[in-house]
């Protein structure tokens, strides 16, 4: 950020905010674009198997390499949990 002063000539018939609006208008031109462009990859179109064409940009779904086996582990144990308080619901129940 440059430094830019003001003139002390008009510093003092000057309010504080037209003096801070003075310097922020000097480095705003400062701040201008060149005009160039930089060329842009057309987007990629991902139809689905309905033939329905995605118009957002697809993100990468990320998975662990052993992500089904501990899901498939998961659904297992609660599969033999739930069994086991069936059985032990209906043991209780016939006594």
């Amino acid at each position: 950020m440059s430094k830019t002063t003001v003139p002390t000539v008009n510093a003092q018939e000057k309010s504080l905010v037209e003096r801070v609006s003075a310097l922020v208008g000097s480095e705003e031109g400062s701040y201008e674009a060149s005009g160039a462009t930089v060329p842009t990859k057309a987007p990629e179109e991902h139809p689905a198997l309905d033939g329905y064409r995605r118009l957002s940009p697809v993100q990468v779904i990320y998975r662990a390499e052993d992500y089904y086996r501990k899901l498939t582990k998961k659904c297992v144990g609660v599969s033999v949990v739930i069994a086991m308080v069936v059985t032990l619901i209906l043991v209780i129940l016939q006594r």
